[in-house]
């Protein structure tokens, strides 16, 4: 297992020291390769994060980024991933960053997982930042527990970089979704998780000693010997 794990009192806290890690990672990867790739997350907890990012003075023209999941729903909509990166990151300097984005205005969200795919082949790979929440249900990405289409998105002999899924719950939400896949989050030269208060710490700890991937998507990231894992908790939810 890579993973290690950070505790922090403040999100504040947490999250300057992770701007400062992901500036130094990016920054790296340009001066190295000429450019640099980041995979960013949605949820209501990062938005400090790309707030902070969005003023680094980083050469954010050579930058691509791209989300690790959404839903197949316009980004005008403001339950849109894309809606919240444009917003939250892509202003002040990372004004300059290309963002690359999973959903597309296509007729059926496979069509969109398959320009997604095209277009993410062009970024530089692997990636070089991959920034991820998980919930209580220990989803990651949209790789949702009892998701249709989440066996294929898991498989270790899946060559897509976006897969398609769709929730399995009782809460009602069926909105389509656009995820990376495992082995496409998995080829990342750093995966940072984010995760605040004692329930996310709880779930983090199941995500730890479970096997089941398919029932605890979760582990699949947290347990994997492939690529290094960087936990990053707040002690505030």
């Amino acid at each position: 297992m890579n993973a290690t794990i950070r505790v922090f009192d403040t999100k504040i806290d947490m999250f300057s020291r992770l701007g400062d890690v992901i500036e130094n990672d990016l920054r790296t990867a340009v001066s190295k390769n000429g450019k640099a790739s980041y995979v960013a997350t949605g949820g209501s907890t990062v938005p400090p994060l790309l707030h902070n990012l969005s003023r680094k003075t980083l050469p954010w023209e050579h930058i691509s980024v791209t989300l690790s999941d959404d839903r197949w729903v316009n980004p005008s909509q403001s339950n849109s991933n894309q809606n919240l990166i444009e917003t939250n990151l892509l202003a002040n300097n990372a004004a300059k960053t290309t963002l690359i984005p999973l959903w597309s205005d296509t007729q059926c969200a496979e069509q969109a997982a398959d320009l997604a795919h095209e277009s993410l082949s062009t970024m530089s790979l692997p990636f070089d930042v991959t920034l991820l929440g998980m919930g209580e249900d220990l989803h990651i990405a949209s790789l949702l527990p009892n998701a249709d289409g989440l066996k294929a998105a898991m498989a270790q002999n899946n060559e897509r970089l976006v897969c398609t899924l769709t929730p399995n719950t009782d809460e009602g939400e069926k909105d389509k979704r656009l995820s990376l896949s495992l082995n496409a989050l998995l080829h990342s030269r750093a995966i940072f998780i984010v995760i605040t208060g004692a329930k996310k710490w709880h779930a983090l700890s199941k995500a730890l000693m479970q096997t089941n991937s398919l029932k605890y998507p979760a582990c699949a990231i947290v347990q994997n010997k492939k690529s290094p894992v960087h936990i990053y908790w707040s002690k505030e939810a």
